[in-house]
């Protein structure tokens, strides 16, 4: 898991994105994946930021449900963003508000 800046952009500078966030099957559902994610809040804050921001995609849904145990937000969808295994899948944007 990385976080970086959302955007190479100062006037972005105040949101960070969570990015490469993945949790080994056999450790899933042992709280991993929550404790990176209060880890990149935690950077996140450290670095001022406002936002944090992450992108998944619309079939996992049990990250998305984890996503918003955290407090995350659903703020847009790319419609059809990938192609994988000969379908179409949308790519969902979430938030956390951090101030």
């Amino acid at each position: 898991m990385r976080v970086r800046p959302a955007m190479r952009l100062d006037s972005a500078a105040h949101v960070q994105e969570v990015a490469g966030l993945a949790v080994a099957p056999e450790a899933q559902g042992r709280g991993v994946g929550r404790r990176l994610l209060d880890a990149a809040r935690s950077v996140a804050v450290e670095r001022g930021a406002r936002r944090l921001t992450l992108r998944v995609l619309s079939t996992n849904v049990r990250a998305r449900a984890l996503y918003a145990a955290a407090g995350y937000q659903v703020e847009g969808v790319l419609k059809e963003h990938f192609l994988l295994d000969g379908r179409y899948v949308d790519d969902v944007l979430m938030a956390l508000d951090l101030t």
